[in-house]
């Protein structure tokens, strides 16, 4: 029985810690260091043209915005 519970212990405490590293595609970013200013502030880099579409890399940082940003109302109905 203790063997049993110390492999249960182990085995849990080795798939917390490993996975992370495992399932890096499907686990969410915990911060944004990743991203960074240098398009802003480069001149070079022209915006996309209006009326263009989103690409999917774009659409699944959505998620992660503010609701402000991506619901109209917002504003009018949080007052």
């Amino acid at each position: 029985m203790f063997a049993a519970a110390f492999g249960l212990g182990l085995g849990t405490l080795i798939g917390l810690s490993a996975g992370p590293f495992a399932f890096k595609k499907y686990s969410v970013p915990k911060d944004y260091s990743f991203l960074d200013e240098a398009a802003d502030k480069d001149d070079s880099i022209m915006a996309p043209p209006l009326g263009s579409e989103v690409g999917e890399e774009i659409r699944d940082l959505l998620k992660y915005t503010e609701p402000w940003a991506t619901w109209p109302d917002y504003q009018r109905v949080s007052e």
